[in-house]
């Protein structure tokens, strides 16, 4: 039987590369940490001690939540936004410098809020399953009006439920596998188009195909939508992204004005989609499933809901896999026998399961889905999230009041703590087949009830791409060691450049 396509089998490598060779990158600094000897042994049992959770009902007579001393950590910075700058120029990086110097559990002073950083596998997996209930969603201001009032990400509890277990069934790795022939028809349309082109800045590009994606092969809306091609919609979400991180002011010479303006264009987009769908009985897609899916007492997505959440997952799911796709692209530029190795892999899939891409076909790409797997570990586009404690509670010893902010390191976690290979960023697709005791947590997609629902999605279309590309393309980075800007996410200084020809003779499916 095929494993699911999220499913990683382990198989020998090819080759050795630097880290199977066992020229690990250690992990420097954690524990070199200065300060006092007694605030550096806290640091230090924040760092390695497992997660001490107790509230109120677990502590003696004699102490109490109140008792135990506040979190340590970075309390420095400008007045009123402390280290927000530093943090919006590189979050990972910042995250990253901080865990290093104060642990795996400290505080930071960001966006005039007191807030408990929470690294570490066994950190995370306890603040985010141990109470499902102890964190709420936390978004600026500019967020929650751009994505607006009806979205999954400004909900909690039952209302945040209630929306995921309408939307999640046209996410599953089931519903997901009958839109395979589309997805992969939508691949070798991009791949095509791109070798046409010669030329092409592949974080655009890349963005345009996880777009066509999500629009086209997944929802089933045809472009024109709303009068608009593909090319306009994907301008009005780079305009309507802009207004995120600003200070919300909805002033029409505002730059979150301007975003507040393109999310109304936006909306009316998804308005006509609706409405062809409602109209046309025999189209299918997941928008057939979210306008049709029904709870237990007969209720469905309103039209204000199926707006501002297909907006929210269009949104989501341009950049949450164009980077990882982009990072992929450039790492194998700079490790070319990485790429040659998952060209091998697909010439081994055509000879067992044919030249059709058939789930079963993709399901058997380890190789492929360990590339993407590295190059999100590599390059994870969220670094953190933040939340609201719901109650004060305490952890590894200290407490963390009710008003602070918590900030969850799920990407920074997943790049730089990660326990089987702490801070290594060499790219070695390979380390993905080691064998370990435990399993180790995925953490870049996040954890918990707000735990991101297009995970099967990103997995599956970054597949499906690499696999296209590599069955039949070949691509030259003009730049494939380019710094990356960081505004927020770190994208290639240059937009990846690159260069793009059809193969000669070679079977695309």
């Amino acid at each position: 039987m095929a494993e699911p396509m999220g499913a990683l089998r382990p198989r020998p490598p090819g080759h050795v590369c630097a880290w199977t060779a066992g020229r690990r990158v250690a992990a420097v600094g954690l524990r070199r940490q200065g300060g006092s000897r007694e605030a550096t042994q806290r640091r230090t049992a924040a760092t390695e001690a497992p997660l001490d959770w107790r509230d109120d009902s677990d502590i003696g007579a004699c102490s109490s939540l109140e008792d135990l001393p506040l979190i340590e950590g970075d309390t420095g910075g400008l007045p009123i936004i402390g280290r927000t700058l530093d943090f919006m120029k590189n979050q990972h990086g910042f995250m990253g410098n901080h865990v290093r110097k104060h642990g795996l559990v400290s505080r930071a002073n960001l966006f005039g809020k007191n807030v408990a950083v929470v690294g570490g596998n066994d950190n995370l997996q306890k603040i985010f399953t141990k109470d499902p209930k102890l964190l709420n969603q936390h978004f600026m201001k500019d967020f929650q009006l751009l994505s607006g009032h009806h979205s999954f990400w400004h909900k909690d509890g039952d209302a945040h439920m209630a929306l995921k277990r309408l939307m999640a069934p046209s996410f599953s790795q089931a519903a997901l596998r009958e839109r395979v022939p589309d997805l992969v028809r939508t691949a070798e349309h991009w791949c095509k188009k791109w070798a046409n082109k010669g030329s092409i800045l592949a974080v655009e590009e890349v963005q345009r195909y996880t777009l066509s994606v999500t629009m086209d092969a997944i929802l089933g809306l045809d472009f024109p939508v709303g009068g608009k091609s593909l090319d306009e919609m994907y301008y009005k979400m780079k305009t309507f992204s802009k207004g995120l991180y600003t200070f919300g002011i909805d002033l029409p010479f505002t730059t979150f004005g301007k975003s507040m303006a393109a999310r109304r264009e936006l909306v009316g987009m998804i308005t006509e989609g609706i409405e062809r769908f409602q109209q046309n009985p025999e189209l299918t897609g997941a928008m057939r499933s979210l306008m049709d899916e029904r709870d237990e007492d007969g209720n469905g997505l309103t039209v204000p809901q199926l707006q501002d959440n297909i907006l929210t997952l269009i949104y989501a799911g341009i950049d949450t896999t164009a980077l990882p796709l982009t990072t992929a692209f450039m790492k194998m530029a700079q490790h070319p026998e990485v790429w040659e190795r998952m060209k091998k892999e697909q010439e081994d899939i055509i000879a067992e399961y044919g030249p059709v891409m058939t789930a079963e076909a993709i399901d058997a790409m380890d190789y492929t889905l360990a590339v993407f797997w590295e190059s999100i570990r590599i390059m994870p586009p969220a670094a953190s999230v933040f939340r609201r404690p719901t109650r004060t509670f305490e952890i590894n010893g200290c407490r963390v009041p009710e008003g602070w902010l918590v900030m969850p390191l799920v990407g920074v976690n997943t790049q730089q703590l990660d326990q089987r290979w702490p801070g290594d960023m060499d790219f070695c697709p390979h380390r993905h087949f080691e064998k370990t005791d435990e399993p180790v947590t995925d953490t870049a997609f996040g954890l918990g009830p707000h735990a991101c629902i297009g995970r099967n999605l990103s997995l599956l279309e970054s597949k499906i791409l690499l696999a296209t590309m590599a069955r039949g393309f070949d691509y030259t980075v003009v730049n494939p060691d380019q710094a990356r800007r960081y505004a927020p996410l770190p994208w290639p200084v240059d937009g990846a450049a690159m260069v793009i020809e059809e193969r000669k003779g070679a079977c695309t499916g």
